[in-house]
């Protein structure tokens, strides 16, 4: 009975160190990290909903607000579907030093925070209150050009109860509410290898917290910016992406709306111009210049039922509802405006 118990003891020994060896392995190692350490923000910002990329919009990274939504911005009303908007946005800004560059929500708007939590604001009351609430120090500004191949492992030790526990992550979400929600005692280690997806769309295997940490910095160095384009960029993407019609025409002195007002235009990316009247099509070509000091829009149709509105035309104004254009020449102005159907 003695030399059983001495087996026992001995097996429930060797177990013991096994699992304390375990712990402190993990505790221990230089792979590991803490809530507050340098790698775990760097994985949270990668991990975590985008915020940065609306700040056009909302001029916050702890929050971003969910399209599609409706805003004005300096008398223009705009509406943002997708993320290649927020261009549109910045170069409405940008257009002019006078205006104020106030954006107001059209209500009610669905926010959505790091953590991925939504909420719901029905008024400016509510979305004052909310700023007011979002006090956070904590760096939310993604980087959206390194991603995470799942599932990845991950152990953690607390140091109060000496357990570990190991967990398949799946998803970004849940991988920001892990670290998010450790205490300031734990200690956690990355189970690798892990795959990473570079700016470049290759994948790197990672082997060392020290790896990850500087692919992370190098990765975000190499982040291209969420607003890009110019006038031609945004003009050529909105004359495209809608239909047509004529809504005001000025001509030799004389206003000739009536006459084409029925006529819908649909200016195609291959540069050709399809125009349809009482179901008869017209077609024609467009092209874009830059003339340095203004900007034109050729049209050119080969019916002579339109042979009045083929002209170089200086681009007035643009927005995602109306395209306003004019010609003077020989001592008479022109004018012509097309508006979304």
């Amino acid at each position: 009975m003695k030399k059983f118990l001495s087996v026992i003891v001995s097996i429930l020994s060797i177990f013991a160190t096994s699992c304390q060896s375990e712990e402190n392995e993990v505790r221990q190692s230089e792979d590991s990290f803490t809530k507050n350490s340098t790698v775990a923000t760097l994985v949270k910002r990668v991990a975590q909903a985008p915020t940065k990329i609306d700040d056009v919009v909302d001029g916050s990274d702890d929050f971003s607000v969910k399209l599609p939504v409706t805003i004005t911005l300096n008398n223009q009303e705009i509406k943002i579907t997708s993320t290649d908007d927020y261009g549109y946005v910045q170069f409405v800004k940008n257009k002019s030093n006078l205006d104020n560059d106030v954006v107001s929500f059209h209500f009610p708007i669905v926010v959505t925070k790091p953590n991925f939590e939504e909420q719901t604001i029905n008024n400016q009351s509510q979305y004052n209150d909310f700023l007011a609430s979002c006090n956070s120090t904590e760096n939310h500004e993604e980087i959206k050009c390194l991603r995470f191949n799942y599932p990845i492992s991950v152990k953690k030790y607390n140091t109060n109860n000496q357990v570990i526990n190991t967990l398949s992550i799946t998803s970004d979400d849940m991988l920001y509410s892990y670290l998010d929600q450790l205490s300031n005692t734990d200690v956690v280690g990355f189970g690798f290898p892990l795959s990473v997806t570079k700016p470049d769309n290759s994948n790197e295997t990672v082997t060392t917290k020290s790896q990850l940490e500087s692919l992370i910095n190098s990765s975000n160095n190499q982040c291209t910016s969420y607003y890009v384009g110019n006038f031609e960029y945004y003009f050529k993407k909105i004359l495209t992406s809608n239909n047509w019609y004529i809504s005001y025409f000025y001509h030799d002195n004389d206003n000739e709306t009536n006459y084409y007002t029925n006529y819908s235009c649909t200016f195609n990316n291959n540069y050709t111009i399809s125009a349809v009247y009482n179901s008869s099509p017209y077609a024609g070509n467009w092209s874009f210049h830059d003339e340095g000091n203004h900007q034109e829009l050729d049209i050119q149709f080969s019916s002579p039922n339109l042979n009045e509105i083929d002209e170089d035309w200086h681009i007035d104004s643009f927005s995602q509802k109306e395209i306003k254009l004019s010609k003077s020449e020989f001592g008479e102005d022109s004018f012509l405006t097309f508006s979304k159907l």
